[in-house]
């Protein structure tokens, strides 16, 4: 008798695990739209707030990784150079 409950126990839970996706919902794409981009009003604040630019972790002085994204310029060379991948690109 217990193995029988078991089996429907793992038979319902098995089942109930089970999800239907649609083709389309499984292929849905976000678009990102790049071309509206901009580095003061878009990036800047992001910065700001995930990667210490305002404070020791990537100012433009003293900061703790030696990696400053303190402003465009900083943040395209290392970009360019892999190091943001954390990767070396020669």
């Amino acid at each position: 008798m217990r193995s029988l409950f078991l089996i429907c126990l793992g038979l319902l839970i098995a089942l109930s695990a089970c999800t239907y996706d649609s083709l389309e919902e499984l292929k849905k794409v976000e678009v990102c739209d790049t071309t509206n981009v901009n580095f003061n009003k878009d990036i800047v604040p992001l910065m700001e707030q995930k990667c210490g630019v305002n404070s020791s972790c990537h100012s433009a002085t003293g900061s703790d990784s030696d990696v400053s994204l303190a402003n465009y310029d900083d943040v395209t060379a290392v970009v360019s150079t892999g190091q943001f991948f954390g990767c070396s690109i020669t």
